[in-house]
């Protein structure tokens, strides 16, 4: 399938980024790829006092994010971890969360405890669970959902002269938004951000040369 896949877009020009250093490096053994860093989105005041340590996924979301929609920004990604990231329209990033996914959060007590071993969170939510599945399941969903909404009114406490729009992003982020309000669901958000830089890079190199 690689070989195909090579073969394919062996004369194409390909941009990406990763936060997995062995999948990157995997990739880079077979394709040329030009993989954007966090010094690449200049666009965007990184407030890490190590600048590295930004995950690029996250700054990709911002900048696609506040280019998009022009206005003051809180993304929600819905991955591995759930990130919080807040940004001023200007791209003065304000910093954000880091959380345990829900499916983290189970893969964590499949390991951790005796009795509990389920493969995954049960469908649908209610507030009381009246077996061991259904206590798990809607445990984690109440502490994702009710803490979500706290840390975002907490935000909005905190930058009350602020409009933000709030954008959710990830592969759990359609499942959450209903319990969200005044929340945008936009499950491409990182590829465009993507996209979006790798136009201005191919601009800027036109223009350059």
């Amino acid at each position: 399938v690689i070989e195909k896949i090579k073969n394919k877009y062996k004369n194409s020009e390909i941009f990406g980024i990763s936060v997995v250093p062995f999948i990157k490096e995997k990739l880079l053994e077979n394709f040329k790829i030009n993989f954007f860093e966090n010094s690449d989105f200049k666009e965007i005041k990184n407030p890490y006092s190590h600048k590295e340590k930004l995950g690029i996924d996250r700054i990709t979301n911002i900048f696609a994010a506040i280019n998009l929609f022009k206005r003051d920004v809180i993304v929600i990604d819905f991955g591995t971890a759930i990130t919080i990231d807040i940004s001023f329209k200007n791209g003065d990033f304000k910093g954000g969360l880091i959380i345990p996914s829900p499916k983290t959060q189970i893969e964590v007590l499949n390991k951790k405890t005796a009795l509990i071993k389920m493969d995954k969170i049960l469908k649908g939510f209610k507030i009381i669970g009246k077996s061991t599945e259904e206590c798990v399941s809607y445990g984690i969903k109440s502490v994702t959902i009710f803490g979500i909404k706290g840390i975002l009114d907490e935000i909005k406490r905190k930058y009350k002269k602020r409009d933000f729009k709030i954008i959710i992003t990830g592969g759990d982020g359609l499942i959450y938004k209903k319990y969200l309000k005044n929340t945008l669901y936009f499950p491409y958000l990182t590829l465009y951000g993507v996209y979006l830089k790798t136009l201005r890079y191919e601009n800027h190199n036109k223009f350059s040369s």
